[in-house]
């Protein structure tokens, strides 16, 4: 493969997904200990590698279709050891639970609408009655969270749809939790009018990243400032919000969330042309959002972070070369570094840390071809 994905490490096996510089196209699984090549598949209709399970490997395959949007998704369910082919089902944006597989339909209406499906065989559990964004669930363990976005209905219960919001300014985004073994909503927390939820990461708390976006108001002109903006936690047990937090949500985001940590990435913009921004790293204690360490003033045009809970993999991407930094997740202490020959605007280098090993899929790189000249 010429260019590959992130790694993505699960019950001993690293898994893969590649092309050869148009769509990742290719599979590959290998052995987590020793790298031995445990399975390979291709195949043009392979659009993306939705979730791994214990049990169960989740593929996209996307289908030529006559009507609109001219694309069908076909959610595939392999077995991650041997490829074998368990089931498929219309649907895309999945994750696999352990009570159910998690995927994302359209109505009739046109409205997202989730369903559970029994891992084993793809058949239809339930049906969530909540209409939510496409945007894949986050689940973890028995937590299963979808986003909403608009304003309540007047059903009882309430759903939450756009078509339901009597004005401008009036539309916000919402988060509920779903029992995966039901589809019932165990709660939900909303984050306001004009909220606009950015990301949202599962760990032991879901953190989120929001911009607050209100209309003028009357005969006033609209503002060219950036949008007042948070980055945040709640409770995944109830919903409570845990901690919150004022930023410019365009230039810092939480980039990842694991138990006990938040990750959080802040850029400044470059001094000069053809230079790379400025980068912070924040480690933030989960429950309560307090600074435990924080790496400043690093030189990165990308900047991407693992972690295991042990060790951290920090990313570093210039317009002159890649360089891993491993540091140590309790006091930010780095362990050693590795620079890599990969250089540019674009991410050729994913890292990800398992069980204290450091995995890397270093792409190649992509050179222009010569012009043609002559008559």
């Amino acid at each position: 493969m010429a260019e590959m994905g992130l790694p993505v490490i699960s019950s001993g096996m690293v898994f893969v997904q590649g092309g050869y510089g148009g769509p990742r196209s290719v599979l590959a699984a290998f052995n987590a200990r020793n790298g031995d090549l445990i399975w390979r598949a291709g195949s043009p209709a392979v659009c993306g590698v939705e979730s791994i399970g214990p049990a169960i490997l989740l593929v996209d395959s996307c289908q030529q279709a006559a009507a609109p949007p001219g694309i069908v998704k076909i959610l595939r369910a392999l077995d991650p050891k041997t490829r074998r082919e368990l089931w498929t089902v219309e649907g895309g944006a999945a994750m696999a639970g352990s009570a159910a597989v998690l995927v994302i339909v359209v109505s009739a209406a046109g409205e997202s609408k989730l369903r559970g499906l029994d891992p084993l065989t793809g058949q239809q559990l339930w049906e969530a009655k909540l209409t939510i964004t496409n945007v894949p669930p986050l689940v973890n363990g028995q937590v299963a969270l979808v986003q909403q976005y608009g304003c309540p209905t007047a059903t009882n219960p309430p759903d939450v749809t756009a078509r339901s919001c009597a004005g401008p300014g009036l539309a916000r985004s919402f988060v509920s939790r779903i029992d995966p073994a039901t589809g019932s909503q165990l709660w939900q927390a909303g984050f306001g009018p004009g909220s606009q939820l950015h990301r949202l990461l599962l760990g032991d708390v879901a953190a989120f990243s929001i911009d607050v976006e209100l209309p003028p108001a009357p005969g006033q002109p609209p503002s060219e400032a950036p949008p007042p903006g948070a980055i945040g936690a709640l409770d995944p047990a109830t919903g409570a919000e845990l901690w919150r937090q004022s930023v410019t949500t365009a230039s810092s985001f939480p980039a990842l969330a694991v138990p006990g940590t938040v990750y959080v990435e802040q850029f400044k913009p470059p001094s000069a042309q053809k230079q790379c921004p400025s980068a912070r790293l924040d480690a933030l204690e989960s429950k309560s959002g307090t600074l435990r360490w924080r790496l400043d003033n690093l030189q990165a045009c990308q900047l991407s972070v693992d972690s295991d809970g042990r060790a951290v993999v920090v990313v570093l991407t210039t317009f002159s070369g890649t360089k891993i930094v491993v540091l140590d997740a309790a006091t930010g202490t780095e362990l050693w570094d590795k620079p890599m020959v990969n250089s540019g605007l674009y991410e050729l280098v994913h890292a990800t840390v398992s069980g204290g090993v450091v995995y890397v899929a270093a792409s190649g790189h992509y050179i222009a071809p010569s012009p043609v000249t002559g008559g």
